[in-house]
């Protein structure tokens, strides 16, 4: 695949963003949002990561220029600025938020805080460091950021001493990141805390999912492509209907394959 295709198929050309083909992210008036990646990057090497594949493939381009190693482009915080009208933004598709130097954070945070049209949603598996940011930032308030974790089921980010697969590390992992996205959202420093299941590689226990749904606004899930591999049906029933008692709203993938379509946003 040369670059140019690449281009196309993830909506992406150099500074100007199109609208991604992720179906989450969806703006107000329903179309497509965007993905903004002013970071590109991550030390969490987890196995199935795509974005990590893109840009191994594509080192020393202008768009890696080093490669998954965690990358700050400052010309890019203009990006958002450039857009009046209401658009939700996928921050930092390509890498990982935290974890980075903190003038990164800052200058992100501060692009955020001066567009408050706009929504910015921010996935991490770094727990450690990003509740230091928020709790730390006793005045400041991003109530146009939804936050939250991507849990798979089983692997433990490697930044944290994890080792893989072994699920007792990933329980205590879990444990701790469901604490720090409820004091997050309940310091309200953030409008939205969500939780994305993608991709949902083992079941989720019943208490995490409990303890998820007593705080949190949206849940997503997903599947894991190339190579395609699919989730075990009581595993994505156990999330739907435990939102659904709680008054949760879901987004399941179309790379789930699941028989009913189920998308829905919060509110």
């Amino acid at each position: 695949m040369i670059l140019s295709d690449y281009r196309k198929i993830y909506a992406f050309k150099g500074e100007n963003m199109r609208a991604t083909k992720i179906e989450w992210v969806t703006n107000p008036d329903g179309t497509r949002g965007d993905t903004w990646n002013p970071i590109i990057g991550c030390r969490n090497n987890c196995p199935y990561c795509y974005a990590r594949k893109i840009a191994t493939r594509f080192t020393g381009t202008k768009m890696y220029p080093n490669g998954f190693s965690p990358t700050f482009f400052p010309e890019r915080l203009r990006i958002p600025y450039k857009k009046k009208k209401p658009c939700m933004f996928f921050v930092c598709s390509m890498g990982e938020m935290f974890g980075n130097p903190y003038p990164w954070l800052t200058q992100v945070f501060k692009v955020i805080e001066e567009t408050p049209q706009h929504t910015f949603v921010i996935l991490t598996k770094n727990i450690i460091d990003s509740e230091i940011w928020f709790l730390n930032q006793t005045l400041a308030c991003y109530p146009n950021v939804w936050f939250g974790v991507s849990v798979d089921g089983i692997y433990t980010p490697r930044i944290y001493g994890g080792s893989g697969k072994l699920k007792p590390d990933y329980y205590l992992w879990l444990k701790h990141a469901i604490s720090v996205l409820r004091k997050v959202k309940r310091s309200g420093r953030i409008g939205k805390a969500i939780v994305s299941f993608e991709p949902l590689l083992a079941p989720i226990p019943s208490n995490a999912l409990s303890d998820l749904a007593e705080f949190c606004d949206w849940f997503i899930i997903g599947a894991q492509t190339n190579p395609n591999r699919q989730p075990g049906k009581q595993w994505v029933e156990s999330i739907v209907k435990i939102a659904r008692v709680c008054n949760i709203p879901v987004f399941i993938k179309d790379n789930l394959e699941w028989p009913e379509k189920i998308q829905q946003l919060p509110t």
